[in-house]
């Protein structure tokens, strides 16, 4: 088994014994196990690809659904609640980074709201895209954030916004992230649009740019950083260094995961935080 270069402490930074079998393309369980594995093929991309024939890693990524130690799942199950890993491959296509494919996240019944993410970089460079949807009956998106973040940073996906992520470091991205149980990704919107309003590309001055499309709206790079110093001021009880993994012990500091409506200041303030006026 051959381990990442970038990671050699993948089971401390996530909070449980975890090993990466790079040569594989695949994440190992030694003492916990996802109740659901998932592949992502190259061809499977194409329809949010910027170059759809071109070569790249094959799967693009794994998504490991609902992982917890043997016999604490009914826990989970009776919370609501629902941890994940994602494993996406380094690389490109042509010059488009590795990226999952993007979806909208449903929304909770008789809020108008859509459910939020709390993801955290285990392992990694991420380059989170968020695109925040303008409310029905208008279409196309008010704005895009390409959030950069590194190893230990979380990141909060608010309601109303669909997301995807890029793997721009040099090696494997590993993410972990909490949402609710009821929670059902829906691509058929990403898919239709031909992917989220803005691509993120290879560039040898920066490493990185984002590029939009003309339905993105107004769009904000966010620093490295900001987005684990603003939900450590306060919006939300992450915790203030060490993985997200650790909430298993305090799942009433998820509940906003559960019902966004009683927690609408929260999002403000984190996305104002995020993108303050006349940044971009």
């Amino acid at each position: 088994m051959a381990a990442a270069a970038d990671a050699p402490d993948l089971g401390q930074a996530v909070g449980f014994p975890l090993e990466l079998d790079a040569e594989a393309g695949e994440l190992r369980f030694p003492a916990v196990r996802p109740a659901e594995v998932s592949a992502r093929a190259r061809s499977e991309l194409r329809p949010v690809l910027c170059s759809p024939d071109a070569p790249g890693p094959d799967p693009a990524y794994r998504v490991y659904r609902d992982v917890a130690p043997e016999g604490e799942r009914a826990k989970w199950l009776a919370l609501g609640l629902r941890y994940d890993l994602t494993l996406l491959a380094p690389g490109r296509y042509g010059r488009e980074f590795v990226k999952t494919f993007g979806h909208d996240h449903p929304e909770r019944p008789g809020t108008g709201l859509t459910y939020p993410e709390l993801y955290q970089v285990v392992s990694g460079r991420a380059v989170f895209l968020l695109a925040e949807r303008r409310p029905p009956p208008a279409s196309g998106f008010r704005r895009v954030l390409l959030v950069e973040a590194g190893a230990g940073e979380p990141v909060v996906i608010p309601p109303g916004f669909a997301h995807a992520t890029a793997n721009v470091g040099p090696g494997w991205l590993v993410l972990a992230n909490w949402v609710a149980r009821s929670f059902a990704a829906d691509y058929s919107r990403v898919r239709a649009e031909g992917g989220l309003p803005a691509r993120v590309l290879a560039d040898a001055a920066s490493g990185w740019r984002g590029r939009p499309s003309p339905a993105a709206g107004r769009m904000t790079v966010v620093p490295p950083g900001r987005s684990g110093a603003s939900l450590r001021q306060g919006p939300f009880p992450v915790p203030a260094t060490g993985p997200v993994w650790r909430l298993r012990d305090e799942p009433g500091r998820l509940e906003w995961l559960l019902r966004p409506e009683e927690h609408r200041p929260r999002f403000a303030a984190y996305l104002g935080a995020l993108a303050p006026d006349g940044e971009s």
